[in-house]
This record gives C-alpha cells, sequence and structure tokens, in this order.
C-alpha cells in the first residue's frame, strides 16, 4: 500500500450510476487527426458524485474490480465502432468534487472522416458487467491523410 500513496480514500465497492456523474473537459484532443495513428492526448475529469472514485486497488491482488475508469470509444453516424477505443486508469482516486487529470496514447481508426470520440467514467464491477456514469462528452474528429 505504501508503493502508491494516494490522498484519496475510496471504498472498493460497487458505486451506483449517479455515484460516477461528473465532468470531462478536454486539456489536449485536436478536433483533426490522421487515421490509423495515436497522439498522446489529456482530459480532466471532475467527479461530481457523493462517493471517492477508487484508482487503485491496494489488498494485494492485482485486479481492476471496483476501480474506476475512463472508457474511450469511437462513434461514425451515431453508431460506436467495433475497432478502436480503450480503457484509461486514472492515475489515483478522486474525492467527490477534486479532479484529475488523465492522459494516454489515443489511436485513430484507420478509415478517414468524421467520427466522434466519446469519454465515459465507468466502473469495473467484474470480468463481465460493469456501471457506466451518466455523463459523457462527445468530442467531434475529423480524421485526413492529408495529416500523416
Amino acid at each position: 500500500v505504501d508503493a502508491h500513496p494516494d490522498p484519496a480514500a475510496a471504498q472498493l465497492a460497487a458505486l451506483a450510476p449517479g455515484q460516477l456523474a461528473g465532468t470531462v473537459r478536454v486539456v489536449a484532443l485536436p478536433a483533426v487527426l490522421p487515421p490509423a495513428a495515436t497522439r498522446e492526448v489529456a482530459v480532466r475529469i471532475r467527479n461530481g458524485g457523493a462517493a471517492a472514485w477508487p484508482a487503485f486497488n491496494g489488498d494485494g491482488v492485482i485486479s481492476a474490480r471496483h476501480l474506476v475508469f475512463l472508457l474511450v470509444r469511437w462513434y461514425a453516424g451515431g453508431r460506436p465502432l467495433a475497432e478502436g477505443g480503450d480503457v484509461v486508469a486514472l492515475p489515483e482516486n478522486v474525492a467527490p468534487g477534486e479532479s484529475v487529470e488523465v492522459r494516454w496514447p489515443l489511436t485513430t481508426p484507420s478509415r478517414p472522416g468524421a467520427y466522434e470520440l466519446e469519454l465515459r467514467v465507468t466502473q469495473a464491477v467484474d470480468g463481465r458487467r460493469g456501471v457506466v456514469g451518466p455523463d459523457a462528452l462527445r468530442w467531434p474528429v475529423r480524421l485526413d491523410p492529408a495529416l500523416r
């Protein structure tokens, strides 16, 4: 536990969707990117719920159960794509009312065109289930092959 000191105490328990309420704001995410490319991006997530979001499991077992993540999904024409997307770990526990910056390598879909990137707070409950927060940011992204 001492290897990962965390300023906010958070219980490892299933949260209700309302406890995952929050805002996602773009810090570094271009609106135009090349297709089939990877770029580091960043967002700031604010916990708008009444419970702390656990980002670290300090019970000695390596597990994602009950941890809160940023769910990243690509959409085209209002439908989710099968390719791409990610689950990004938060860098630390996030107490109610606090914010954290999340950075990760974003990989774009392979086909040029207009897309939306959905960013949403979610919690892993077990290997097959999770809880998604009620708030999502949908960020328009155009994939332009001229940007290679």
